[in-house]
């Protein structure tokens, strides 16, 4: 059952139960996280009509109108005239399912080319594995030279999840690899949907996975015009709070420095273009782009929009809002844990209270545990023998 945000607990559970059964200290708990649930304010989903899905509002596109053209020496040939005319009017129609059956070397990439540029319509293109993908791009980007042409795959290069072997007792920590030239174009890709219409995005199953909200990685942007009225410390603090690194010494993607009245600034998107904003005294005097690597500058800008560093950076509101949800559950799962007298994941309790945490297998303390020690114990996650003994100090 969904609880309505002016349903009443008490009302809910005597239709339910018409006969009248009180609620149980063990189910007091349910009642806590619905309370929770109205106090969030969250409401049954309408399921009455048609769904309309929320489209919020998006910034102004600083870049948009630019049509899709194609720059090729070659003319469609063969079946393709035909499969193009077939594939857009039956597009214009509506019809939201098509298949183009071709063999290799047919020339089914020109061909969607062509349907592309006919429709004028940014495009998602979708490979099964990552050189696929790689294959497609490095054929729209030739096709499309002075359109957004983006890839979007999994930036891990290496990925090991965290794994425990019960029959062995080994324990496997988590181990990855990040690719920082492919986390550089998913910042591009991102980017590009937001500030522009000529789209057309290769990516892999990678993009069905959500990256976060776009209302909330669009509210976590800013601009910065040519002649604005900006204080220096002003910047570096909206920098950061966009997971934007300061370092004087290392400047690569993702960093800026100060240099006297200047801010230079490598943004996530750029391989090797930075921005140096230069002050006079609270004024923006001149937005240029730069060689991060012999400091030549570049063209003059008249405005730039910073995007976060990461795509999983969390406005100050959201962080606060979850941070009380998560300190109301934390109490109600100790109370529960009290209940039940598992006094092993009741060290959190000792956490929260600022007592000297303990550990117990029975009625045993290890005396190792003094007061300046921090063991910690995942409460979410069944403790295995070896992780019990780490717990207690018996591994050395």
């Amino acid at each position: 059952m969904f609880l309505g945000a002016g349903d009443n607990i008490d009302h809910v559970f005597q239709i339910k139960q018409p006969h009248t059964l009180a609620l149980a200290p063990a189910k007091a708990h349910m009642a806590n996280m619905a309370e929770l649930i109205i106090r969030r304010g969250l409401e049954e989903p309408d399921t009455v009509g048609s769904f309309t899905p929320h489209r919020p509002e998006r910034p102004s596109k600083l870049e948009g109108g630019r049509p899709f053209k194609i720059v090729s020496d070659y003319e469609p040939a063969g079946d393709q005239p035909t499969a193009i005319k077939e594939l857009v009017s039956t597009a214009l129609t509506g019809e939201k399912n098509q298949v183009l059956l071709g063999v290799t070397g047919s020339g089914k990439t020109f061909t969607v080319a062509k349907v592309i540029e006919a429709l004028q319509r940014p495009a998602l293109i979708l490979a099964p594995n990552k050189i696929l993908a790689a294959q497609l791009y490095g054929e729209f980007k030739s096709f499309f030279p002075d359109n957004a042409v983006e890839y979007f795959v999994s930036y891990y290069d290496y990925y090991q999840p965290e794994a425990y072997v019960p029959r062995t007792d080994t324990y496997i920590e988590k181990e990855s690899s990040v690719n920082e030239a492919i986390d550089r174009m998913r910042h591009s890709a991102t980017r590009s949907l937001l500030e522009r219409d000529d789209v057309i995005i290769v990516a892999s199953v990678s993009c069905l996975y959500g990256i976060g909200s776009v209302e909330t990685y669009s509210a976590m942007t800013f601009a910065l015009k040519k002649g604005q009225g900006q204080d220096r410390q002003e910047l570096i603090r909206k920098l950061v709070a966009l997971q934007y690194k300061r370092n004087e010494m290392a400047f690569v993607r993702g960093n800026f420095r100060v240099r006297g009245d200047s801010v230079e600034l490598f943004p996530s998107h750029y391989e090797d273009s930075a921005w140096r904003i230069s002050f006079f005294g609270d004024e923006i005097e001149e937005i240029a782009e730069f060689d991060p690597l012999t400091g030549t500058t570049g063209v003059k800008l008249n405005s730039v929009r910073v995007y976060a560093n990461s795509h999983y950076v969390t406005p100050g509101p959201t962080m606060k809002q979850a941070t009380e949800a998560i300190k109301f559950e934390l109490t109600e799962r100790l109370k529960e844990l009290e209940e039940e007298n598992k006094r092993l994941k009741k060290v959190v309790a000792d956490f929260r209270k600022g007592v000297a945490p303990r550990a117990f297998v029975g009625e045993r303390h290890d005396a190792r545990l003094e007061q300046r020690n921090l063991p910690v114990v995942d409460v979410d996650q069944a403790m295995t023998p070896r992780a019990r003994r780490a717990a207690l100090g018996e591994l050395h």
